[in-house]
């Protein structure tokens, strides 16, 4: 079924705001510091997943798939409410329908559609990995996997789970390449109140290793150290897990002072470039605001840069960040229930 997108361009326009001073991880106070600035792309957008495209961000909303250029001009590519969409090579896209198993793919920048379905043990699955010919993707608490045709996942890990048992919340897995393994996280039981475990999965024998119970209740981001592939770095609610030997042994921490402050890592990725650390980092319950963080020692300390007060009530990322140039700067972009957050990483104290 081809289908042609309701597509138009909206003017470049953005809200910016002023950050405010920069924190080290045991500090309560901002430092004074000089403003740099923060831009809100399309700041009613409930956003679902960012992905690049060359200069271009691709977004996902609730309601409608639209690129971000660098110079910042929105462009509406399609508009049916998806759960994310992933560029699978430059202006390959292709959007899975939220709370169904169909996907729309476009092979033209999103000029055209096609509408096909995954097959029936793919409702609701999220988060795709291309890893070679193969696509990896989450459903609930398993891992499943399917060709390069996209036609039909099949299970690696886990049960295949009925439309009406599956979570809307999206779950994470990422990718060690040198080790050829896939993480994730998977709750013991469908109690809401069971402690999860990561899961990792050895593409070259195929075996399961399950690891133990984890304070943090759904691993939100993660990434293996390109630098040091031994050392894994995730976060979620309950802060950081950071291992130094492939996830044999984890550290837990917070890198707070206080034990009753509430702390949600919401993205955690390394920048290609320069291989620091950057997190976005909430503190508050509400989650109304919150700090981005880095570190240059591989996540055994933190420096803290708080973002503005309110950028229209919630300003923290609710999908992985992306990292990347942006009209001749190194920008971070956060995915927001208030559209896309952009900054520049000089910003952020480091």
């Amino acid at each position: 079924m081809d289908m042609k997108p309701f597509k138009f361009a909206l003017a470049a326009s953005a809200v910016t705001f002023a950050l405010s001073g920069c924190l080290d991880s045991s500090s309560s106070e901002p430092e004074d510091r000089d403003s740099d600035f923060l831009q809100v792309h399309y700041e009613y957008a409930d956003v679902r997943s960012l992905r690049q495209d060359g200069d271009a961000v691709i977004v996902s909303d609730a309601d409608r798939i639209w690129s971000l250029s660098a110079d910042g001009e929105i462009e509406i590519l399609y508009s049916p409410g998806s759960s994310f969409v992933e560029v699978l090579a430059p202006e390959h896209y292709v959007y899975v329908e939220s709370d169904s198993s169909f996907k729309g793919e476009s092979l033209d920048a999103g000029e055209n559609w096609e509408l096909s379905s995954f097959g029936e043990n793919s409702h609701r699955i999220t988060n795709f990995k291309r890893i070679d010919n193969e696509y990896y993707a989450r459903q609930a608490s398993s891992l499943l996997v399917s060709d390069s045709n996209l036609t039909e996942f099949t299970l690696v890990s886990g049960e295949v789970r009925t439309y009406s048992e599956l979570s809307t919340r999206i779950h994470s897995i990422f990718y060690n390449p040198v080790h050829d393994q896939i993480w994730w996280t998977k709750r013991l039981s469908s109690d809401a109140d069971s402690p999860w475990r990561l899961k990792r999965y050895d593409r070259g024998s195929a075996e399961v290793t399950t690891f133990g119970e984890t304070e943090t209740d759904i691993l939100l981001d993660g990434f293996a150290d390109q630098n040091d592939p031994n050392i894994l770095v995730l976060g979620g609610e309950g802060g950081f897990h950071i291992s130094y030997d492939n996830g044999e042994n984890w550290q837990q921490d917070r890198f707070i002072d206080d034990e009753n402050e509430f702390v949600v890592v919401n993205s955690v990725q390394q920048d290609e470039q320069s291989g620091r650390y950057y997190a976005n980092v909430s503190l508050t319950e509400v989650a109304e605001t919150s700090e981005m963080w880095c570190s240059q020692d591989q996540g055994q300390s933190w420096t803290r840069t708080e973002l503005p007060v309110a950028v229209y009530g919630q300003a923290q990322a609710v999908v992985p960040m992306l990292l990347m140039d942006r009209d001749g700067e190194r920008n971070f972009l956060l995915g927001t229930r208030v559209g896309v957050v952009e900054g520049p990483l000089s910003a952020i104290d480091c």
